[in-house]
């Protein structure tokens, strides 16, 4: 009998997902601004390196606010993309104080 058909049953051991639950659900709300805010703090200042005779453009405070939306993802159960987007701002900040010399003086 085809899938959909009247009196259909489905074989055990193969259990009925959600639609709408995947991966891509992580990464919504705010951890989607967390990730983007670690993407643009993390890429920003290597584009402008690669692109520049020596001057880096770096955001100081993006990252502190991508890292808050991150733990507010965490919070409200979007675990993997706030772990993303904390990662990511984390390393945008090393990257601000790499940057700005406060790092490395």
């Amino acid at each position: 009998m085809p899938p959909g058909a009247p009196g259909y049953i489905p074989p055990p051991g193969y259990p009925n997902l959600r639609p709408g639950v995947s991966i891509m659900s992580q990464f919504s709300g705010p951890a989607a601004t967390s990730v983007l805010i670690g993407v643009l703090s993390v890429g920003v200042p290597i584009v402008t390196a690669i692109m520049s005779n020596g001057g880096v453009f770096y955001f100081y405070i993006l990252p502190i606010f991508g890292f808050i939306s991150g733990v507010r993802a965490v919070s409200r159960g979007l675990v993997i993309g706030g772990i993303v987007g904390i990662v990511l701002n984390i390393l945008g900040g090393l990257m601000s104080l790499v940057a700005s010399g406060l790092l490395f003086h």
